[in-house]
């Protein structure tokens, strides 16, 4: 990847509310969500280039269109760096925000949203998953319509910037609004500790 985003970390948007204990999410106390830089233009266009040219490509579910995911493998030298860069980015904003350590990347998808694919509400935590504590979104694309993320408690709709990411608790229910036009491509990854105020 080309060096054209900065190493520097620093953070867009950061959106902070006290919430009320739920029993669907499990949060309390104070959630948030943070909108970081990541990757430059060029970086976002190398990294749906690559992808496009592996195999593993499969398809997301009936709600989202059949749109296609690609979990990637993160030994593979390429998305190894790319992980890398999510990691030095993100691991510090969550640190310094929420006052977690010991974090790391637990996976990372290239997700590609066909036109009318919209992602009914859901959190990222379960059984299997209760070790996840950030949800982590970054936009390879612009220019599309709709696609919006939703996180109802936190009253945030929207999208970030080429580039940008979004960091939300994976605890938090949260929904993509229909896209009705153009391109949407992100990664999706997760941040995982062993504990976190939140679980």
């Amino acid at each position: 990847m080309g060096k054209t985003a900065s190493t520097k970390l620093w953070v867009r948007f950061a959106l902070t509310t006290t919430l009320q204990p739920s029993s669907q999410s499990g949060s309390r106390g104070s959630s948030s969500l943070l909108i970081i830089g990541v990757f430059g233009s060029e970086d976002c266009q190398s990294i749906i280039d690559e992808a496009e040219t592996r195999a593993g490509w499969r398809i997301a579910g009936a709600e989202a269109r059949d749109s296609r995911v690609l979990t990637l493998n993160l030994r593979d030298s390429f998305f190894s760096s790319v992980a890398d860069r999510i990691e030095r980015k993100s691991i510090p904003a969550a640190t310094q925000h929420w006052g977690l350590k010991g974090l790391r990347l637990e996976e990372l998808s290239v997700v590609r949203y066909n036109r009318d694919a919209e992602v009914p509400l859901h959190t990222d935590t379960g059984p299997y998953k209760r070790h996840r504590v950030a949800s982590i979104v970054c936009y390879l694309t612009d220019g599309f319509i709709g696609g919006d993320l939703v996180v109802p408690r936190l009253h945030f709709k929207g999208i970030a910037k080429l580039g940008e990411a979004i960091l939300f608790p994976s605890a938090e229910l949260h929904s993509a609004t229909r896209l009705t036009s153009g391109d949407k491509t992100v990664l999706v990854g997760f941040l995982w500790e062993k504990t976190a105020a939140w679980i």
